[in-house]
């Protein structure tokens, strides 16, 4: 055989040698069932908002779409659990700011950069600083005033170290140069309570949770962490607006999956998600649990947004001495 034709037929045979491998990197991507697991309790916005997701990527993908709720752990049973299943892209995990700012305040969990990588962005949730109706400031620097003219005496409703609210909090706090008295709770239902008999001047609610207080006229919203003024509430100014854009880091809902995870597989993974995000129907039904659904965005959109998270939630942890418990 001639030398020319043998190693023609070397390299014919390395080629359909590792055509399986290149199958397994994505390109027959998926052929079983897939795995959301969200850190969170089953029947709150997060298990819902995954469960419209859910339920179209699996139509895309022509495989079911499990949600797998495992709260516990401030959010760290769930995600480590995702984060250490097979680098397969079967098994996803639901991502909000306790992927960055758990890294920070727990050590030995995740690096949010090298361990991670983003498959979708599909909501962010706005917030609002509150007072109580009868605190007299009505704006954000009328606030700072009476907080520098009595320091301390104004109490934080905390509904949870680490939380997205409680780092607005750290950062608006750092920004304006303010101290209150942080007062732990577990969630933010049972602040809004003793925002409202008036035992707590200050915190920072979901939309959703605080809007009933709101329309009622028992607490009063000083700001929007949004990047824009919401439609429903076009008189409250966003933070950055009321002049604390250092502290204006709105918390996004999505999804991420092991770094390890082969790039064909991602780039299906975020193609159906993004698919969803396109959904008129998928977008009214976000829109109706008071989240904000998102444009598409790349892997590399995501990773670095959560870069940009990791490095501000971890500045302000550390500024603020801020510890897990």
């Amino acid at each position: 055989m001639p030398l020319i034709l043998r190693r023609r037929l070397l390299a014919l045979a390395a080629g359909l040698a590792v055509l399986p491998a290149a199958q397994a990197q994505g390109t027959d991507f998926p052929t079983k069932p897939i795995t959301i697991i969200v850190p969170y309790p089953a029947g709150g916005i997060v298990d819902s908002v995954t469960r419209v997701i859910a339920e179209h990527v699996s139509k895309t993908l022509g495989q079911p779409v499990n949600v797998d709720p495992r709260p516990g752990g401030n959010a760290n049973i769930g995600t480590q659990a995702g984060l250490r299943a097979p680098a397969d892209g079967y098994t996803w995990v639901f991502a909000a700011s306790a992927l960055t700012a758990n890294a920070s305040l727990y050590k030995g969990l995740w690096d949010p950069i090298k361990d991670v990588t983003g498959v979708g962005v599909v909501v962010v949730a706005p917030s609002f600083i509150a007072v109580p109706a009868t605190l007299p400031v009505n704006d954000a620097k009328e606030l700072v005033a009476l907080a520098k003219r009595e320091p301390g005496k104004l109490n934080f409703g905390n509904p949870g170290n680490g939380t997205s609210m409680h780092l607005n909090y750290e950062m608006f706090r750092q920004a304006a140069g303010i101290q209150m008295t942080n007062i732990p709770y577990k969630g933010q239902p049972p602040v809004l309570v003793d925002m409202v008999r008036g035992d707590v001047q200050f915190s920072v609610y979901s939309v959703g949770i605080a809007a009933p207080q709101l329309t009622a006229g028992k607490i009063k919203a000083l700001a929007v962490v949004s990047d824009k003024r919401l439609a429903a509430y076009p008189n409250v100014p966003t933070l950055a607006e009321a002049g604390f854009p250092e502290a204006n880091v709105v918390p996004w809902y999505g999804y991420v999956v092991n770094s390890a995870v082969p790039k064909p597989v991602v780039a299906r993974i975020n193609s159906a998600i993004n698919a969803a995000l396109e959904s008129p129907e998928v977008q009214q039904k976000l829109r109706a649990m008071g989240t904000e659904p998102q444009a598409p965005r790349t892997p590399e959109q995501i990773n670095a947004l959560i870069r940009s998270d990791y490095e501000k939630y971890g500045a302000a942890i550390r500024a603020g001495n801020i510890t897990a418990d």
